[in-house]
Protein backbone atom coordinates (compact mmCIF):
# COMPACT_ATOMS: atom_id res chain seq x y z
CA UNK A 1 0.00 0.00 0.00
CA UNK A 2 2.76 2.39 0.94
CA UNK A 3 4.66 1.48 -2.20
CA UNK A 4 1.62 2.19 -4.37
CA UNK A 5 1.09 5.58 -2.71
CA UNK A 6 4.73 6.50 -3.26
CA UNK A 7 4.45 5.60 -6.92
CA UNK A 8 1.44 7.89 -7.25
CA UNK A 9 3.20 10.80 -5.48
CA UNK A 10 6.41 10.76 -7.56
CA UNK A 11 4.78 12.03 -10.82
CA UNK A 12 2.94 14.72 -8.86
CA UNK A 13 6.17 15.93 -7.20
CA UNK A 14 7.97 16.03 -10.53
CA UNK A 15 5.12 18.03 -12.05
CA UNK A 16 5.19 20.61 -9.24
CA UNK A 17 8.97 20.96 -9.54
CA UNK A 18 8.73 21.63 -13.28
CA UNK A 19 5.96 24.17 -12.67
CA UNK A 20 8.06 26.06 -10.13
CA UNK A 21 11.03 26.07 -12.51
CA UNK A 22 8.89 27.55 -15.28
CA UNK A 23 7.52 30.28 -13.00
CA UNK A 24 10.98 31.34 -11.84
CA UNK A 25 12.33 31.47 -15.38
CA UNK A 26 9.29 33.45 -16.55
CA UNK A 27 10.06 36.32 -14.14
CA UNK A 28 11.84 39.00 -16.18
CA UNK A 29 15.07 40.55 -14.89
CA UNK A 30 14.62 44.04 -13.45
CA UNK A 31 16.86 46.40 -15.42
CA UNK A 32 19.24 48.61 -13.53
CA UNK A 33 18.03 52.21 -13.32
CA UNK A 34 20.75 54.57 -14.58
CA UNK A 35 21.88 57.39 -12.29
CA UNK A 36 21.68 59.85 -15.17
CA UNK A 37 19.10 60.09 -17.97
CA UNK A 38 19.71 58.69 -21.43
CA UNK A 39 19.61 61.86 -23.49
CA UNK A 40 20.13 60.68 -27.05
CA UNK A 41 22.24 62.68 -29.48
CA UNK A 42 24.34 65.51 -28.00
CA UNK A 43 26.93 68.05 -29.13
CA UNK A 44 29.31 70.47 -27.43
CA UNK A 45 30.41 74.08 -27.65
CA UNK A 46 33.57 75.43 -26.03
CA UNK A 47 33.81 79.04 -24.84
CA UNK A 48 37.18 80.49 -23.80
CA UNK A 49 37.05 83.60 -21.61
CA UNK A 50 40.79 83.94 -21.00
CA UNK A 51 42.50 86.06 -23.63
CA UNK A 52 44.56 89.11 -24.53
CA UNK A 53 44.19 91.97 -22.04
CA UNK A 54 43.93 94.48 -24.90
CA UNK A 55 40.57 93.10 -26.05
CA UNK A 56 38.04 95.90 -26.37
CA UNK A 57 35.60 95.90 -23.46
CA UNK A 58 37.46 93.07 -21.69
CA UNK A 59 40.46 94.90 -20.27
CA UNK A 60 41.45 94.53 -16.64
CA UNK A 61 38.70 95.78 -14.34
CA UNK A 62 35.93 95.82 -16.97
CA UNK A 63 32.68 95.32 -15.07
CA UNK A 64 29.55 93.26 -15.68
CA UNK A 65 26.59 95.61 -16.10
CA UNK A 66 28.40 98.19 -18.21
CA UNK A 67 27.49 98.43 -21.88
CA UNK A 68 31.07 97.93 -23.08
CA UNK A 69 31.62 94.78 -21.00
CA UNK A 70 28.21 93.22 -21.63
CA UNK A 71 28.48 93.80 -25.38
CA UNK A 72 32.06 92.51 -25.56
CA UNK A 73 31.30 89.39 -23.50
CA UNK A 74 28.13 88.66 -25.50
CA UNK A 75 30.07 88.95 -28.75
CA UNK A 76 32.91 86.78 -27.40
CA UNK A 77 30.51 84.00 -26.39
CA UNK A 78 28.42 84.15 -29.54
CA UNK A 79 31.51 84.03 -31.75
CA UNK A 80 32.35 80.66 -30.17
CA UNK A 81 28.83 79.33 -29.55
CA UNK A 82 27.27 80.03 -32.96
CA UNK A 83 25.09 82.93 -31.78
CA UNK A 84 23.13 80.78 -29.31
CA UNK A 85 23.54 83.11 -26.31
CA UNK A 86 20.30 85.04 -25.84
CA UNK A 87 21.05 86.98 -22.64
CA UNK A 88 23.40 87.36 -19.68
CA UNK A 89 23.24 89.07 -16.31
CA UNK A 90 24.38 89.09 -12.72
CA UNK A 91 26.40 91.28 -10.37
CA UNK A 92 29.96 91.96 -9.22
CA UNK A 93 31.85 90.10 -11.94
CA UNK A 94 34.60 91.43 -14.17
CA UNK A 95 37.58 90.60 -16.32
CA UNK A 96 40.80 90.71 -14.29
CA UNK A 97 44.46 90.22 -15.09
CA UNK A 98 45.65 86.63 -14.65
CA UNK A 99 48.87 86.81 -12.66
CA UNK A 100 48.64 90.45 -11.71
CA UNK A 101 50.15 93.46 -13.43
CA UNK A 102 52.74 91.36 -15.25
CA UNK A 103 50.03 89.21 -16.86
CA UNK A 104 49.24 89.42 -20.56
CA UNK A 105 45.72 87.95 -20.31
CA UNK A 106 42.47 88.79 -18.59
CA UNK A 107 39.82 86.25 -17.66
CA UNK A 108 36.25 86.22 -16.37
CA UNK A 109 36.29 86.63 -12.57
CA UNK A 110 33.42 85.83 -10.20
CA UNK A 111 33.18 88.20 -7.21
CA UNK A 112 35.40 91.06 -6.08
CA UNK A 113 37.57 91.95 -3.12
CA UNK A 114 34.52 93.45 -1.38
CA UNK A 115 31.50 91.49 -2.68
CA UNK A 116 30.30 88.05 -3.71
CA UNK A 117 29.47 87.70 -7.40
CA UNK A 118 27.02 86.05 -9.80
CA UNK A 119 26.88 85.69 -13.56
CA UNK A 120 24.34 83.76 -15.60
CA UNK A 121 24.03 82.89 -19.28
CA UNK A 122 20.86 81.96 -21.16
CA UNK A 123 21.28 79.98 -24.38
CA UNK A 124 18.97 78.80 -27.11
CA UNK A 125 20.09 75.29 -26.17
CA UNK A 126 18.90 72.42 -23.99
CA UNK A 127 22.00 72.05 -21.80
CA UNK A 128 22.65 68.79 -19.95
CA UNK A 129 26.28 69.21 -18.78
CA UNK A 130 28.84 71.94 -18.19
CA UNK A 131 32.60 71.65 -17.73
CA UNK A 132 34.54 74.65 -16.44
CA UNK A 133 38.24 75.40 -16.03
CA UNK A 134 38.54 77.39 -12.79
CA UNK A 135 41.34 78.88 -10.71
CA UNK A 136 41.75 80.98 -7.57
CA UNK A 137 42.16 84.67 -8.32
CA UNK A 138 45.74 85.73 -7.59
CA UNK A 139 47.85 88.87 -7.93
CA UNK A 140 51.55 88.35 -7.12
CA UNK A 141 53.28 91.05 -5.11
CA UNK A 142 56.10 91.55 -2.61
CA UNK A 143 55.18 91.48 1.06
CA UNK A 144 57.56 94.06 2.48
CA UNK A 145 56.66 93.26 6.09
CA UNK A 146 57.75 89.64 5.63
CA UNK A 147 60.23 90.52 2.85
CA UNK A 148 58.94 87.71 0.65
CA UNK A 149 57.22 87.41 -2.70
CA UNK A 150 53.66 86.07 -2.35
CA UNK A 151 51.08 84.96 -4.89
CA UNK A 152 48.37 87.25 -3.57
CA UNK A 153 45.95 84.34 -3.91
CA UNK A 154 42.37 84.44 -2.64
CA UNK A 155 42.88 81.59 -0.17
CA UNK A 156 39.12 81.20 0.40
CA UNK A 157 38.18 81.10 -3.26
CA UNK A 158 35.07 79.09 -4.13
CA UNK A 159 32.47 79.02 -6.86
CA UNK A 160 29.12 77.31 -7.35
CA UNK A 161 28.25 76.13 -10.85
CA UNK A 162 24.55 75.51 -11.44
CA UNK A 163 21.46 75.50 -13.58
CA UNK A 164 19.61 78.70 -12.90
CA UNK A 165 16.44 80.73 -13.36
CA UNK A 166 16.60 84.56 -13.24
CA UNK A 167 13.19 84.49 -11.49
CA UNK A 168 13.45 81.34 -9.32
CA UNK A 169 17.19 81.22 -8.61
CA UNK A 170 19.47 78.19 -8.28
CA UNK A 171 18.33 74.72 -9.36
CA UNK A 172 20.86 71.87 -9.65
CA UNK A 173 24.28 72.91 -8.38
CA UNK A 174 27.83 71.89 -7.50
CA UNK A 175 30.07 73.77 -5.08
CA UNK A 176 33.74 73.94 -6.00
CA UNK A 177 35.95 74.62 -2.98
CA UNK A 178 39.32 76.12 -3.92
CA UNK A 179 40.41 77.06 -0.40
CA UNK A 180 44.12 76.74 0.30
CA UNK A 181 46.58 77.54 3.10
CA UNK A 182 49.34 78.20 0.58
CA UNK A 183 49.59 81.95 -0.01
CA UNK A 184 52.97 81.73 -1.74
CA UNK A 185 52.59 79.27 -4.62
CA UNK A 186 50.59 80.13 -7.71
CA UNK A 187 47.23 78.29 -7.66
CA UNK A 188 46.63 75.50 -10.15
CA UNK A 189 43.81 75.42 -12.66
CA UNK A 190 41.11 72.79 -12.08
CA UNK A 191 38.56 71.21 -14.41
CA UNK A 192 35.13 70.75 -12.85
CA UNK A 193 32.04 69.05 -14.31
CA UNK A 194 28.33 69.22 -13.48
CA UNK A 195 25.80 66.91 -15.16
CA UNK A 196 22.15 67.89 -14.88
CA UNK A 197 19.23 65.55 -14.25
CA UNK A 198 16.96 68.01 -16.08
CA UNK A 199 18.06 69.98 -19.12
CA UNK A 200 18.28 73.74 -18.76
CA UNK A 201 18.62 76.85 -20.91
CA UNK A 202 20.36 78.94 -18.24
CA UNK A 203 23.57 78.23 -16.35
CA UNK A 204 25.28 80.32 -13.69
CA UNK A 205 28.38 80.75 -11.57
CA UNK A 206 28.39 82.49 -8.18
CA UNK A 207 30.24 82.66 -4.87
CA UNK A 208 29.24 83.54 -1.33
CA UNK A 209 31.54 86.21 0.07
CA UNK A 210 34.13 88.88 -0.69
CA UNK A 211 37.68 87.75 -1.49
CA UNK A 212 36.36 84.41 -2.74
CA UNK A 213 37.25 85.46 -6.28
CA UNK A 214 37.49 82.72 -8.88
CA UNK A 215 38.62 82.82 -12.49
CA UNK A 216 36.45 81.01 -15.04
CA UNK A 217 38.94 80.51 -17.87
CA UNK A 218 36.80 78.37 -20.17
CA UNK A 219 33.50 76.54 -20.40
CA UNK A 220 32.33 73.51 -22.38
CA UNK A 221 28.58 73.12 -22.82
CA UNK A 222 27.02 69.76 -23.73
CA UNK A 223 23.53 70.10 -25.17
CA UNK A 224 20.81 68.09 -26.89
CA UNK A 225 20.70 68.03 -30.68
CA UNK A 226 17.19 68.91 -31.81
Amino acid sequence: MKKSLLLLLIPLMLSLSACNTRKESDIPDTPDTPDTPSWGETATKEIVFKGDKTRSGLASGSQLGTDAFDTALTNLINSQADNTLTSLGGKKCATQLVGGDAGSDTSLTIGTGSYDGLIYFTFDLEIIKIEATVQNYYKPHHDYELNVDVSGVDVNAEVVMCSYSPTDGVKESKEVNLATEDAVSFPLERNETLEFKESTNTIAFYNNAEKHRTFIHSLIITYLVK
